[in-house]
C-alpha cells in the first residue's frame, strides 16, 4: 500500500520570515468608539460586490470590541505616518492619538488617508490563529495620490511608481510602457528599525510580528 507522502513540519518562524518578503501596505482599520488596529493583510476580495478583507489575531481584544459593532472603517497609510506606526501597533496603545480623524456614517477614518473605506462586517472566517474578516464596502473616499507605506521585511518603507517615456516604437503616442517602482526607506538606516534597502538584499536579523499579528491589544 503507497505510504501518504510526509511532509516537515513548517515552523511559524519560518513561515512568518516568508511571509515578510511580500512587501504590503499598511492601513488602520477603525470601529466606533475609538477602537482601531494596524494590519499589513488589508486586500479588496470582490469587486462585484464591493467585499474587502483582513486577518486579525484570534488573541486581539480590540478586535473582539470591534466586531461587536458590526461597521469599521480602512484608512489606507501614506509614508508619513512611518514614524508612528510600530509605536500605535504595540498591544495597549492609542491608536488614535494625534491623529486628523473624520466620522464617515459614524465611523472614524483619516482624514488624510490615501483612501478611507466604510463597511459593514459581512462574514468572519476561522483561519488557525487568525480569522478573515469579510466587509462589504458601504462608502469609499479617495485622498490624495502620495507615496504609501510599505510593510516589507520587517521594516517600513515607501515606493515611488516611475512611468518610462513611450519607445519610439509605440503604437500610440503617449502609452506607457512600463511602470517601475523605486523603492527608498523612510527611516533612517542608523534606526533599530530594519527599513527596505534597495542595495542591501539581505535579510533582517529579526523580523517583528506583522502588523495584523498584535498579541492581544
Amino acid at each position: 500500500m503507497t505510504q501518504p507522502l510526509r511532509t516537515p513540519a513548517v515552523a511559524p518562524e519560518d513561515l512568518r520570515r516568508a511571509a515578510a518578503r511580500f512587501a504590503t501596505g499598511v492601513a488602520l482599520v477603525t470601529a466606533p468608539g475609538g477602537l482601531a488596529l494596524v494590519v499589513d493583510s488589508f486586500i479588496s476580495a470582490s469587486l462585484e460586490p464591493p467585499l474587502v478583507a483582513f486577518a486579525p489575531s484570534r488573541a486581539s481584544l480590540t478586535w473582539r470590541r470591534m466586531r461587536a459593532t458590526g461597521r469599521f472603517g480602512v484608512s489606507v497609510l501614506d509614508a508619513a505616518h512611518a514614524g508612528s506606526v510600530r509605536r500605535r501597533a504595540r498591544p495597549g496603545a492609542d491608536r488614535l492619538a494625534g491623529l486628523d480623524l473624520q466620522l464617515v456614517d459614524g465611523v472614524p477614518v483619516l482624514r488624510d488617508a490615501l483612501a478611507a473605506l466604510v463597511c459593514a462586517l459581512e462574514a468572519e472566517y476561522a483561519a488557525g490563529d487568525h480569522t478573515i474578516v469579510l466587509g462589504r464596502v458601504l462608502a469609499i473616499r479617495h485622498g490624495q495620490a502620495r507615496p504609501p507605506l510599505v510593510f516589507f521585511d520587517g521594516g517600513f518603507g515607501t515606493i515611488e511608481p516611475t512611468r518610462a517615456e513611450p519607445s519610439p516604437g509605440s503604437r500610440a503616442s503617449g502609452v506607457v510602457d512600463r511602470v517601475q517602482l523605486a523603492a527608498r526607506p523612510v527611516m533612517p538606516a542608523t534606526a533599530r528599525t530594519p527599513v527596505i534597502s534597495v542595495n542591501d538584499p539581505s535579510p533582517a536579523t529579526s523580523n517583528p510580528p506583522r502588523a495584523s499579528d498584535a498579541s492581544p491589544a
